[in-house]
């Protein structure tokens, strides 16, 4: 908690210093809109599960959730809540997004928001309803919720992961055996679990649930990602789970397909590998992916640089996007949008980069497809992908930097 304390101290006056400059726009081809509103730094942002919503925590206190009817409307409106006493690091979207699952800094605990709704849907109330119990010794780092909204995860920075029920019961500890944590996640299809850590692996459990009853039944370790030559820091899964993207501290992120037997002993396989440039300390690196791995967005710092899924080819890079490291990044489940969070504002960008890739990855494979059906699908991809472009606005000129 000491380390933790120190940090947040730093990272405060370090938006103290950088506070005038938040104060410039920033500006970039991609830029749908800025976000702003708390005066503090922003820990954690969430897309809601129906893409309606977005939710931050801020050390400034508060929990904000943003309505996303309109992301280009200039003053985005949104609900705000008070955190008395503590402060929110992290914060997650229950499946129904119905609520919201967050970390307490000070109490080191998870506690429940409920969202109070009008009856067209329209968020109006953010109200504390239940903490859980607190389990972590070390600092909880990470927090994700299982999609299916079987259990919820939370990771500290020690080798601890906790599996919770959704209403909040203990279900398992796991010891990571990684030296000390780093990142954690659960796939979208809700059937594994991974993490991150000092090691240069990520491990990757499956858990499961008896097919009668819905009961917890364990977690089994399943397979590990390898071929780094530094500890991994962040990683992303795709949509469909068959994907994950990872970044580490030896200059770069790979992308790999789990989609294997692992019960007949198949490992995962690394199908792409890229070079990011470095910028500020190789512990703040972060990755995101769109739906089908075809976007790859690499932070570090306060730049994002954006790869082709399909090449691995440096697309575009919104350099000082942010003026302090980024904290949070990630894609809205339809992947036309990427999320940045970093000082006291958020940065909304179109997903050019990743629909272009996803086009060109599907012209390439057509000539080769012998199933009429198959090929037919993929036009039809080509030309939703190029309708969805037609809403963007231009890109820049491909970066060669």
């Amino acid at each position: 908690q000491q380390q933790q304390h120190q940090q947040l101290s730093k990272n405060k006056q370090k938006a103290r210093a950088t506070k005038g400059n938040n104060d410039v726009p920033y500006s970039h081809p991609l830029l749908v809109n800025t976000l702003k509103g708390h005066t503090g730094e922003i820990l954690s942002i969430d897309v809601s599960p129906n893409t309606r919503y977005l939710a931050s925590s801020s050390d400034d206190r508060t929990i904000r959730v943003w309505f996303l009817k309109d992301v280009k409307e200039k003053n985005l409106k949104h609900l705000r809540t008070n955190v008395d006493y503590d402060h929110c690091t992290l914060v997650k979207f229950t499946p129904d997004s119905k609520a919201l699952v967050t970390c307490l800094y000070e109490e080191n605990r998870l506690r429940v928001y409920r969202i109070g709704k009008k009856n067209d849907g329209a968020p109006v109330s953010l109200t504390q309803s239940d903490d859980f119990p607190k389990h972590h010794s070390a600092t909880i780092i990470t927090l994700d919720i299982s999609p299916t909204g079987k259990f919820i995860m939370s990771q500290s920075n020690d080798t601890k992961i906790i599996l919770w029920s959704i209403k909040g019961h203990l279900l398992a500890d796991i010891d990571t055996s990684q030296l000390k944590n780093s990142f954690a996640a659960i796939s979208a299809c809700g059937r594994f679990i991974s993490s991150s850590g000092f090691t240069s692996d990520v491990k990757i459990w499956e858990v499961k649930f008896q097919k009668r009853t819905g009961d917890f039944d364990g977690v089994k370790p399943v397979m590990k990602l390898t071929g780094h030559t530094g500890s991994i820091r962040s990683f992303s899964f795709s949509q469909d789970s068959s994907r994950v993207v990872t970044v580490s501290k030896d200059m770069t992120w790979k992308v790999y397909n789990i989609a294997v037997e692992y019960d007949k002993d198949q490992d995962a396989k690394l199908i792409l590998t890229g070079t990011y440039v470095k910028k500020g300390k190789p512990d703040e690196v972060k990755v995101a992916t769109d739906r089908n791995a075809m976007a790859i967005a690499v932070a570090t710092h306060g730049d994002i640089q954006l790869y082709s899924g399909h090449d691995s080819s440096l697309v575009e890079t919104m350099r000082e996007a942010h003026t302090t490291r980024i904290t949070r990044m990630m894609f809205d489940q339809d992947s036309k949008y990427l999320f940045s969070a970093a000082d006291s504002r958020i940065h909304i960008f179109y997903n050019r980069v990743g629909y272009v890739a996803t086009i060109e990855n599907l012209v390439s494979k057509i000539p080769t497809c012998k199933n009429s059906g198959i090929k037919e699908r993929m036009k039809d991809q080509i030309s939703e992908a190029k309708q969805v472009l037609k809403s963007m606005k231009p890109v820049v000129t491909k970066s060669t930097k």
